[in-house]
């Protein structure tokens, strides 16, 4: 399956990305967005994104969705995947408060950055230069956890491990998982909330 698409989290006034929410908890549905997509695509599967900001300590957060415009009403039978005359168009809700209880882990300045941000495993923290956990309680910020020693700590043996290089790619995953995990506080799941969320 296709990467999918990242939701943006400001902290700090910089733009950092959402690697992934605590396990059994839903930061996209803390808030009634009242906002659901016509079209999700390989690279969007959840329908979805959003983009979430820190108001001193106080989440907030905008939703996004893709809609169709049917620029020919006069046949109903037309197939909107093959039609030129169907368009469609991105719509973002107003900014809500978001009553989040959890944490979250979030990630910026991607050292392996190739032509996107590749957010999709939580593994994917130890591939930027900064990474925090933060924690909320009905969206106020109570804790920040710097991730700084686990991505020095991966880079080490990225640097020093050429045996760890060649092993396979399934064994490779599930040792970079554990590896990220060991320095979170809190739970999380083994795939990312992108792959298990559609609202």
């Amino acid at each position: 399956m296709s990467e999918q698409a990242s939701d943006i989290f400001w902290y700090n006034d910089k733009k950092f990305y959402l690697i992934d929410c605590e396990k059994g908890k839903s930061l996209i549905a803390s808030a009634d967005f009242n906002l659901y997509c016509d079209i999700s695509s390989s690279g969007c599967w959840r329908g979805y994104t959003a983009e979430y900001r820190l108001l001193g300590k106080t989440l907030f957060g905008v939703k996004s969705v893709r809609k169709y415009i049917y620029a020919d009403f006069s046949d109903p039978f037309k197939d909107p995947f093959e039609d030129p005359d169907i368009e469609d168009f991105k719509v973002t809700s107003n900014e809500k408060l978001m009553k989040y209880t959890g944490s979250v882990v979030i990630a910026a300045n991607n050292r392996k950055k190739k032509w996107h941000e590749n957010t999709d495993f939580l593994s994917c923290y130890l591939n930027f230069d900064k990474a925090y956990e933060l924690y909320f309680v009905d969206g106020e910020l109570t804790e920040v956890r710097d991730l700084y020693r686990a991505i020095i700590d991966w880079r080490l043996i990225e640097a020093y491990n050429a045996v760890f290089e060649r092993k396979e790619s399934l064994y490779r995953k599930y040792y970079i998982d554990g590896f990220a995990k060991k320095y979170l506080k809190y739970e999380y799941e083994f795939n990312s909330y992108k792959w298990r969320e559609h609202y």
